[in-house]
């Protein structure tokens, strides 16, 4: 199913009046992605075939559209409103952010799209793409894919109880699938980059992605 007619037709991110929608964290890292749009009432629904509508009830309304793409296709979403739910649907493993995989990239790997606000930032002009994972690890067939694209990979975890686990499974895929990987550990003063949204650890987050600028330029040639 190609989502390009019905999504184009919806309003983009940037044309929405935020103090109509607004999430906070969301809105700024979605900005950062490509083509983002809003549903902004079921309305907007026209088209969508009755199964895949209940992506959009579960997530309710109004709620960001983020297109994942195969070459200039939409395949599928990602949806994100103020419910704690993100449905993803796709006919593919590819996620928000792959269609600047060109091949050979550095792709850094975020649990969330909040956490892609400061690595996106801070990336500008190096060769790397910053993907948000919508779970706690990447899968085995998307590392598959990114080793097809020559690509090597750096995860952020979270800093939570479940950190140890989830880098452990990490390298655990990584060797499985033989692409090059390692983990960015984060300040333990911050759950994840999504602080920077918090007025109290902005600066301290800021800081921190200025280091993660130093490691991403160490790692990669340009």
């Amino acid at each position: 199913m190609v989502f390009r007619d019905f999504f184009s037709a919806l309003p983009l991110l940037h044309q929405v009046d935020p103090y109509r929608f607004y999430v906070p964290g969301y809105s700024e890292a979605l900005s950062l992605f490509s083509d983002v749009r809003v549903v902004l009432d079921e309305s907007w629904l026209s088209g969508v075939p009755s199964d895949l509508q209940d992506y959009f009830f579960i997530t309710n309304f109004p709620c960001f559209f983020i297109p994942i793409f195969t070459g200039k296709n939409c395949y599928g979403f990602v949806l994100k409103g103020f419910r704690k739910e993100t449905p993803r649907f796709c006919t593919n493993m590819l996620l928000p952010g792959c269609e600047r995989i060109k091949g050979g990239e550095l792709v850094v790997l975020c649990e969330g799209m909040k956490d892609c606000f400061v690595p996106l930032y801070v990336s500008k002009g190096l060769p790397v793409v910053v993907v948000p994972l919508l779970t706690s690890v990447p899968s085995r067939d998307f590392l598959g894919f990114l080793k097809s694209m020559n690509c090597s990979v750096l995860f952020i975890p979270d800093n939570d109880e479940r950190r140890g686990n989830h880098t452990a499974r990490f390298y655990e895929l990584i060797g499985s699938v033989g692409i090059m990987g390692s983990v960015y550990n984060l300040n333990p003063s911050f759950k994840d980059f999504g602080d920077v949204f918090n007025p109290v650890l902005k600066s301290g987050v800021l800081e921190e992605g200025r280091l993660l600028r130093k490691s991403l330029k160490g790692m990669v040639s340009f």
